[in-house]
């Protein structure tokens, strides 16, 4: 009689493995993506059906935008030109503002936390990781299978958002109209930055990893979902309000005292400026004297040369470098990302010790 090498223990002794070793070797990715989807299909439906809502509306007043943009000529826009540019820039504001980051933390909080934590509680991975399939090939194939659909939903999603800022460009550049909001919108490094397709998949998908890593240590939903929820944010939030802008060292003008400001190319709101000062003959940064401040707040330039001052300068980041801060970006949160996949690969290393 053969005896099977390497037999499960437990497993009858003989040509054929046991009843548990077949079950355990017999399910297929493509079983393993069907229970995902029967698992998750709610939560995956209404995420889908939102983020098509947004997308449809993203398009729609790209579509307007453009439009609208290409009813000027040299002759000038018509007469409700304004009111329309207003109208436009106000609904595009709040879908830009609010929808970018708030879809992507929807597969965090929704998505991945429950994913891991539920199987827990509900102590269905006592029949699935001990009987079917092993919980890093259950984690693999879920994950692959999710994360797909992530990649796929929210590459359309950046596309209709990058569409729609490229439509408030164009009819930013017909110089008409006016407080409506639109350089706030477009301000560089910002809003427009977050719309590139390639970060919002990365937005996505940190935040799905964030939540299945926090319901691998966790095991409990709501502590899952709280986690994922003030992570996300947190992380989301300081990346963009400090290192953004910091990726690469800023330019700097200079100009002699008394000379005309060197205006940066495209100007100065379509860059950031991170300070300025004054520099003595040696190109050191010297403080500004408070003495040489009149009761206007100017500054008397007599009064900075006596006190050592021969130019004044500015840093910025120009926007040129937009896209080389993006692909930083994504570098960062993809980083992010197979980070917290290690985490909840390592801990469910040993899921079957209970």
């Amino acid at each position: 009689m053969n005896v099977r090498v390497g037999a499960r223990r437990g497993a009858p002794v003989g040509d054929k493995p046991g009843p548990a070793a077949e079950l355990r070797s017999g399910a297929h990715f493509a079983d393993l993506a069907w229970l995902a989807w029967r698992q998750h299909r709610v939560v995956i439906t209404t995420t889908v059906l939102v983020v098509a809502a947004v997308v449809v509306a993203a398009l729609a007043l790209a579509t307007q935008a453009n439009d609208l943009a290409a009813r000027c000529d040299q002759n000038g826009c018509p007469p409700d030109f304004v009111d329309q540019r207003k109208a436009l820039v106000t609904h595009a504001r709040r879908l830009l503002l609010y929808g970018l980051p708030v879809l992507s933390g929807i597969v965090a909080v929704f998505w991945g936390a429950p994913l891991v934590s539920r199987e827990y509680e509900q102590r269905t991975h006592l029949l699935v990781w001990l009987q079917d399939v092993s919980p890093r090939r259950w984690l693999v194939s879920k994950v692959a299978s999710l994360g797909a659909l992530v990649v796929l939903l929210y590459a359309v999603y950046g596309v209709a958002t990058s569409s729609l800022v490229r439509g408030l460009k164009a009819i930013r550049e017909t110089a008409v109209g006016g407080g409506d909001a639109i350089e706030l919108v477009l301000q560089p490094f910002s809003t427009t930055f977050e719309a590139a397709p390639s970060l919002q998949v990365a937005y996505a998908l940190f935040g799905f990893a964030l939540g299945v890593a926090a319901g691998a240590v966790a095991r409990r939903t709501l502590v899952a979902v709280a986690i994922t929820l003030v992570g996300f944010a947190a992380v989301r939030y300081v990346i963009a309000e400090y290192p953004r802008v910091h990726f690469l060292p800023p330019l700097r003008r200079t100009r002699l005292l008394d000379a005309p400001v060197d205006t940066p190319p495209g100007g100065f709101s379509a860059n950031v400026i991170m300070g300025g000062g004054h520099l003595d003959a040696a190109g050191n940064e010297i403080p500004t004297p408070a003495a040489c401040f009149d009761d206007t707040g100017a500054i008397a330039s007599e009064c900075l040369r006596q006190h050592g001052v021969v130019s004044a300068f500015y840093d910025y980041q120009p926007v040129a470098r937009e896209g080389t801060f993006q692909l930083i970006e994504l570098g960062i949160y993809l980083v992010l990302t197979a980070v917290l996949a290690v985490v909840a690969w390592r801990r469910l290393r040993s899921a079957t010790a209970f």
